[in-house]
C-alpha cells in the first residue's frame, strides 16, 4: 500500500537554511561563536544566517556559556583548544 504525497498538502516545518552561524566553508573561524552568542543576547543574526535554537541556548547556558564566550575573537584560543581533537 503506497501513500503518495501531494505538493499541494507538503508542507516544510524546518526553517530554510541559507548560512548557518559561522558558515566559511573551508574556514575554520570563531565566527560561529560571536554570531551565535550575538543571536542569544539580542535575537538579531547576520543577514541569510540562521542560528539553531539548541546553540543559542547552549551559548548563554551557565556551565556552558562562559567556555563558549571565551572563544569570541580569540581564534588562537580555540585553534589550541581543538588541534588535537
Amino acid at each position: 500500500m503506497s501513500f503518495p504525497l501531494s505538493p499541494s498538502r507538503a508542507s516544510q516545518r524546518l526553517p530554510l537554511l541559507t548560512r548557518t552561524s559561522g558558515g566559511r566553508p573551508g574556514q575554520w573561524d570563531v565566527s560561529y561563536y560571536k554570531e551565535t552568542l550575538n543571536f542569544a543576547k539580542t535575537g538579531q543574526a547576520p543577514a541569510g544566517v540562521f542560528v539553531f535554537p539548541s546553540d543559542s541556548k547552549l551559548a548563554t547556558f551557565s556551565d556552558v556559556g562562559k567556555e563558549f564566550e571565551g572563544f569570541v575573537d580569540h581564534q588562537n584560543k580555540w585553534q589550541s583548544a581543538f588541534s588535537n581533537a
